[in-house]
């Protein structure tokens, strides 16, 4: 997922890369033209992008039931059908962080069907089995990617504070609220993937507040990207998410 604290910024650092300049103009002209994000999913650019997920097999197909199905709570002790959805989730998550392109990930991002996401919040990776949101506070505006939908940066109203439930893998309750607003959207992203909801959903009916960008790493899977826990002003952060 991607959280920016200065759009201007945001912008900028989008598109820097010359290389790439036409090629994101011209998918910013298709959609300010009243395109629409699935009529543009065989464009170059996302191409391009998507032979960078597929190398980690990240669910990226917008008309997949499991993306946008909701996920039912996970039902303790953990069985073992669920303890091995589990790590499979686990392990692309750090791959995808190991990578830096990823601060967070769902379940179903995984082509898993349990209630959990990964998230990275600090130097911490927390699982999260069972997350809800149980107190909000505040509104921020920030744009927002995703892993499931390339190359489209989605503006996105989130609550500028949030209380988090969720339990560990031994079933203890955790409660978490983060200081820094990143790490609020960031869960928010993430919990929203659990419930069958993807950046799509805020896409305006103009395209106003959507922008195509092209990663750097899009060409170059192997190619380490600073998208860790304290990115330059400007530079996009991808969940699962950019999110993810």
């Amino acid at each position: 997922m991607m959280d920016n604290e200065k759009d201007a910024d945001l912008m900028a650092k989008l598109n820097k890369d010359a290389a790439h300049q036409e090629e994101i103009n011209r998918l910013n002209e298709i959609i300010q033209d009243g395109g629409k994000l699935d009529e543009i999913e065989e464009e170059q650019g996302g191409i391009q992008v998507r032979k960078a997920h597929d190398d980690l097999v990240v669910t990226h197909d917008t008309n997949s039931d499991l993306l946008r199905m909701k996920m039912k709570d996970v039902v303790f002790p953990l069985s073992d059908v669920v303890k091995k959805d589990l790590q499979k989730l686990e392990d692309l998550y750090n791959e995808l962080v190991d990578a830096k392109m990823a601060v967070g990930l769902a379940a179903q991002q995984a082509n898993v069907s349990i209630r959990v996401c990964c998230v990275k919040i600090g130097s911490e990776n927390i699982t999260m089995i069972n997350p809800h949101i149980i107190a909000r506070k505040g509104k921020k505006r920030a744009y927002e990617s995703c892993l499931s939908i390339p190359a489209v940066a989605v503006e996105i109203m989130r609550p500028r504070n949030i209380t988090v439930e969720y339990y560990d893998k031994e079933g203890e309750r955790h409660l978490l609220s983060p200081m820094l607003h990143k790490h609020c959207r960031r869960i928010c992203h993430e919990v929203e993937h659990l419930e069958g909801i993807l950046i799509d959903k805020y896409v305006k009916p103009d395209n106003s507040n959507v922008h195509f960008y092209l990663p750097e790493w899009a060409d170059q899977p192997q190619t380490t990207r600073s998208l860790g826990e304290d990115p330059e002003p400007g530079s996009p952060e991808i969940d699962g998410e950019m999110g993810k």
